[in-house]
């Protein structure tokens, strides 16, 4: 879910960004990274140049990368400095920590700055997971993610993804919002709405707003109260069947979707924009190719068969 830094700390991860240069340490301009489907979307990244990887959430909607407070206490010392962030169900305190290395398949950068969250922040079902690789890491390069054969492919700014580009569709824009949250245009039913791409959205989920362009059944005895993200204010959410989402041209039937308002809709200034958040259920189903050089992002033309998952509001 959309993880951002407040305008003061922002500035500082600019500044950071600028003197810690992504450093390819092999030849080639295109890396590939497996990627495995866990309900989140999971990378191996490596810190400190230790030789056990770890598991970080995949997460175009973070706008920095994080680790775990375990992980924090393991390879940098611990955290350091208190910020405050905005995450997607609200504004809330964190730490920083920095990490001497981080390394993604063959590319690295030195003396990285990541977010530490809490232990429990990263624990989904069964598994619990040691950070999560945002839009600091990924904006660097152009990328595909490509669940659906269990890659990751990082290209160096400008490079078309190969033979696998007969695979996609067209190029469709998109807005780079606070300069890493991927948006654009998508139909509902019918609907013209904005969608937000965040891979590390464990579900589908519309706005009211944008429930009520797209004429979807909300009804009131699928109600739930819970904090869908980063944040501590819980939420009321619905379960609905999306309907007939296009994308792009191509059509992604069965999905369903939680039907609430996030606090970030707000701090995106969104509140009354029909919105989507496209998670890693479709991912899950479709490669995606986001050239954030070219600012422009192109989706499979065939997605696979959905796989048996329990409904969103469980």
């Amino acid at each position: 879910m959309p993880v951002r830094l407040c305008n003061r700390i922002a500035a500082l991860a600019m500044l950071v960004s600028t003197v810690a240069a992504v450093v390819p340490s092999a030849a080639g301009a295109q890396m590939e990274v497996p990627l495995v489907d866990l309900g989140w979307l999971v990378v191996p990244v490596y810190l400190n140049d230790e030789p056990i990887a770890l598991r970080f959430v995949l997460d175009t909607g973070a706008s920095w990368s994080a680790v775990s407070a375990q992980t924090a206490a393991r390879f940098s010392g611990g955290p350091s400095r208190r910020i405050e962030v905005q995450g997607a169900s609200g504004p809330t305190e964190a730490f920083l920590a920095s990490v001497p290395s981080l390394r993604v398949g063959e590319f690295s950068i030195s003396d990285r700055d990541v977010i530490v969250l809490p232990n429990e922040d990263l624990v989904s079902d069964d598994h619990a997971f040691d950070g999560i690789l945002g839009a600091d890491i990924l904006s660097r390069f152009d990328i595909m993610i490509d669940a659906p054969r269990g890659s990751l492919w990082l290209y160096a700014h400008g490079t078309a993804p190969g033979s696998d580009a007969a695979l996609l569709g067209a190029a469709i824009p998109i807005d780079l919002l606070e300069g890493h949250l991927i948006r654009h245009r998508v139909n509902v039913n019918g609907g013209n709405l904005s969608a937000l791409v965040d891979s590390g959205a464990r579900r589908m989920l519309i706005n009211r707003m944008g429930s009520g362009s797209a004429g979807i059944d909300v009804r009131d005895e699928t109600a739930n109260s819970v904090s869908p993200g980063l944040g501590n204010k819980n939420i009321v959410f619905h379960a609905a069947a999306l309907g007939d989402l296009v994308v792009a041209g191509t059509s992604f039937p069965g999905f369903r979707t939680l039907v609430g308002d996030l606090p970030v809709f707000g701090a995106l200034g969104m509140q009354t924009t029909p919105m989507l958040i496209i998670g890693a259920p479709l991912l899950a189903r479709c490669a995606v190719f986001i050239a954030y050089s070219a600012r422009t992002i192109r989706y499979c033309q065939r997605p696979t068969n959905p796989t048996p998952a329990a409904p969103p509001d469980r």
